[in-house]
């Protein structure tokens, strides 16, 4: 008799009762479910496991449902960000998210599931201050609406706040309901090319000191020392950053075209998925900076006489440096050498897996009560994270 291969297929539900379909089936025939959102994380897979079913959104109807007058709007959450981003500039509206991975490919609802970082954090805050509610389907195939169409609409515990971070383990979000801004007046941004990592540093602590934030505000230091700022309805603040950076020895180059902005922060992004497709064995490391600037490049240039594979780049706004260090097991000694510079720790699967608490990093006490929240949302355990 033959073996036949159960492969990991992915399911594109249509509407409602395909869910409730797909969870009874996985009910029944004993399988977990993972939601995706853009396909990242299935496809870097190679491994197969007969006992889940991977569940994505990408052909539930995408129909964004915009109320201009109350400043807000309903998203499928199978939509790339680069959609909604498109739509809402047409519109003019502004929904301030930004990623560092591809927009296209990356989902609303697995920003939301995550509860993912983005580039423009500190000027505008994190994507929780814009989400008001989430349309959910529970392990039970019920469909609910959890928050609502305004700021005040909680009645009890506001569970569309708790399902953010909540990596798709305790329901299905299908739509989620935003406030927006209306889109800048104008956005500038400033492409600085430095010849020395200590010139650039200089300039992000000048800027700083004069207490200009940025929307977004980057280093990258692959292979070049170049910075990258955003700048929205101030021209002011894009004149003083532009005279503050050619004065500590950058080139800059101002750019106020829509299209071309869009293709340098696309090629910012674009920078992690090349960086990981070309070391396989890539570990990222986040770092708080404590340490003044010549600390850390020192520390930075013993590195990188250690090893000469060694990518960096940060956003300067909140001091945050991601290091990318090719070989792994070197990294407990390069957490060791590098804990003098701030907060240090390693990523979890740099943003495309996620690993479930255990009692080896939590409290015996947490971790119970993070299991009992879990059995009251899904008390089946249908739903399962990467």
């Amino acid at each position: 008799m033959p073996v036949v291969k159960i492969m990991k297929t992915i399911l594109y539900p249509t509407c409602h009762d395909d869910l409730v379909y797909i969870m009874r089936d996985s009910r029944d025939s004993d399988k977990t479910l993972t939601v995706i959102g853009g396909e990242t994380t299935f496809k870097k897979k190679s491994s197969e496991d007969s006992n889940k079913n991977w569940v994505s959104l990408r052909d539930f109807p995408d129909e964004i449902r915009l109320f201009p007058d109350d400043l807000t709007m309903i998203v499928p959450a199978g939509l790339s960000v680069d959609k909604v981003e498109k739509y809402l500039a047409r519109h003019g509206f502004f929904l301030p998210i930004d990623i560092a991975g591809d927009s296209d490919r990356v989902t609303i609802g697995g920003l939301a599931a995550t509860n993912a970082r983005c580039l423009r954090t500190a000027r505008y805050g994190t994507l929780r201050n814009y989400i008001l509610g989430m349309d959910i389907v529970n392990s039970r195939g019920e469909k609910m609406r959890v928050g609502g169409m305004t700021i005040k609409n909680v009645a009890g515990y506001d569970i569309a706040q708790f399902l953010i971070g909540s990596w798709g383990e305790m329901a299905l979000i299908t739509h989620l309901i935003f406030k927006l801004i209306p889109f800048p007046k104008t956005i500038e941004t400033l492409q600085i090319k430095f010849d020395t990592d200590l010139s650039a540093i200089q300039a992000m602590q000048s800027i700083s000191d004069r207490l200009i934030i940025p929307s977004r505000f980057e280093w990258i230091c692959a292979p070049s020392s170049l910075l990258l700022i955003e700048i929205d309805n101030s021209p002011e603040d894009t004149a003083m950053c532009q005279s503050i950076c050619e004065e500590k020895g950058g080139s800059s180059k101002l750019v106020r075209n829509f299209e071309e902005q869009q293709s340098i922060w696309r090629t910012r992004r674009s920078l992690l998925r090349k960086i990981l497709q070309k070391e396989q064995e890539a570990v990222l490391l986040t770092l708080q900076v404590t340490a003044d600037a010549k600390e850390f490049l020192s520390a930075m240039k013993r590195e990188r006489d250690i090893s000469e594979k060694f990518y960096l780049f940060g956003h300067c706004n909140e001091k945050i440096w991601h290091i990318i260090l090719p070989r792994k097991q070197a990294i407990p000694k390069r957490i060791a050498r590098l804990a003098d510079l701030g907060h240090i720790r390693e990523e979890v699967g740099i943003g495309y897996t996620h690993s479930r608490v255990t009692e080896n990093s939590e409290s015996k006490c947490k971790v119970d009560i993070q299991n009992r929240i879990k059995n009251a949302f899904d008390p089946y355990c249908l739903f399962q994270s990467r």
